[in-house]
């Protein structure tokens, strides 16, 4: 059996780029780092293995970090380690996922990867619908485990899916490659361990032959059709009418909500069926005044004025290394440097143009602070950056961002842009910083 069969497209998309591997020491990590190493020769692909230890097991887990590290080193791959830190006290399994996905997040930004590669196989894939059906979710949650998926930045790839794990274990024992058996998952207390080792085995003894995987295959498609159909009308409704909301089939409005959410916040989270149709009832409400419908995680929903828009905590602030990355983003906003020849007669709001040699690389992007100040371009005193806001009639909510060195602030977009770091005549090199709306989705 040879596993590497039809699976270079899945990597060459990714030639000349960087790929984080998990890499856990056990069977599947094993696999999917192995396939990776294979076309990253191919297609000069930078091959990172990350090794999270969860400290679950004690000496356990401290051995499969050995393995895994020793393992990477006679395969010639760089390898980290990350220690999770997580709430363990209840409810473990969704923590230390919690905890691994703020990781990779960090890790994809700090490594400029285009994905992030996991070792998930067709077994995974059914335990995961399983799980799903248990929650009452949708046709796009119940096949959530896909080739090629995104949380937040991080694009994950799962070469393996049309894999079972005894193919793997077979392939890798008839290699002679050793792997990690992980104790943890011999314990049914846990919902996934349930499922794998008592009630799929019981299914496929009852169901001999099951075509679970085809109608795995099925609905994907089903959801896929829905989610293309979604972002269609999402993109040419206009969302703050209530009424944009209200023409919407029951499948399309809960995605599009997602979508919502994500444009303007920056979050990408479920939108979970006790909001869904709580938001259905919401929007079809034909009352005066101002209302308002919780969405969870200080999200909010609200109908004003006859508009539609949410309210959200605002995103946490961010450090910007502008000069190795041209690209970040914040909440809703996208921001990017160039460097440029000259500033043009008339500039547009959106850009700020400062000396390249001068601008330290670390830019740090948030929101408005109570009593922060700044030098406008063309002053030499300090102003009071809420004046600034109030006098240019700009809303304090949502809030716009604020970029900010240790030597003060430099740019409120849509505000004022700062003395600090000016072009003059001296300037050899000139950036230009750049803030814009995302796009819809």
């Amino acid at each position: 059996m040879n596993i590497f069969i039809h699976k270079e497209e899945a990597f060459r998309r990714f030639e000349n780029k960087t790929l984080l591997v998990g890499f856990s020491g056990g069977a599947d990590s094993t696999a999917a780092l192995l396939m990776t190493l294979h076309f990253a020769r191919k297609f000069n692909i930078r091959t990172v293995a990350v090794h999270f230890n969860h400290h679950l097991r004690g000496d356990e887990s401290d051995g499969d970090e050995t393995s895994a590290r020793n393992l990477a080193e006679r395969l010639n791959c760089e390898f980290i380690k990350v220690d999770l830190a997580f709430e363990t006290s209840s409810n473990v399994e969704a923590n230390a996922r919690e905890a691994r996905i703020e990781s990779w997040k960090k890790l994809a930004a700090e490594y400029n990867a285009a994905a992030v590669v996991t070792g998930h196989h067709a077994d995974d894939r059914l335990e995961n619908l399983l799980l799903r059906l248990g929650r009452g979710s949708n046709a796009t949650g119940l096949t959530s485990m896909r080739s090629m998926s995104r949380i937040g930045n991080v694009v994950f790839v799962r070469p393996l899916l049309d894999l079972h794990k005894e193919d793997i274990v077979s392939w890798l024992n008839d290699k002679g490659i050793p792997f990690r058996t992980d104790s943890s998952n011999l314990d049914s207390t846990y919902l996934r361990n349930k499922l794998r080792n008592e009630i799929i085995p019981l299914l496929r003894e009852a169901l001999p032959g099951s075509g679970a995987e085809i109608s795995i295959s099925r609905l994907e498609e089903d959801a896929r059709f829905i989610e293309s159909e979604t972002s269609r009308r999402y993109k040419e409704g206009d969302t703050s009418n209530p009424d944009f909301w209200k023409s919407l089939p029951s499948p399309i409005m809960g995605r599009a909500l997602r979508m919502f959410i994500r444009h303007e916040t920056g979050c990408d989270r479920p939108i979970s069926s006790g909001i869904w149709e709580e938001f259905s009832r919401f929007i079809a409400e034909d009352t005066p005044g101002t209302r308002r419908l919780s969405l969870g995680e200080g999200v909010v929903a609200v109908v004003s004025g006859g508009k539609f828009s949410i309210e959200a905590p605002d995103p946490e602030s961010v450090t910007w290394n502008w000069r190795a990355d041209g690209k970040t983003n914040w909440g809703g906003w996208k921001l990017s440097a160039k460097i440029v020849d000259e500033i043009p007669k008339e500039p547009k709001d959106r850009h700020a143009y400062f000396d390249a040699d001068a601008l330290p690389p670390a830019i740090t992007i948030g929101t408005p602070v109570d009593g922060d100040t700044m030098i406008p371009f063309g002053s030499a005193k300090q102003k009071a950056l809420r004046k600034l806001r109030i006098d240019r009639k700009v809303p304090a909510y949502p809030a716009m961002p604020v970029l900010r060195t240790e030597q003060g602030i430099i740019w409120a977009p849509g505000i004022r842009h700062g003395a600090l770091f000016a072009v003059t005549k001296e300037t050899r090199n000139i950036v230009r910083l750049s803030c814009r709306k995302k796009k819809k989705d």
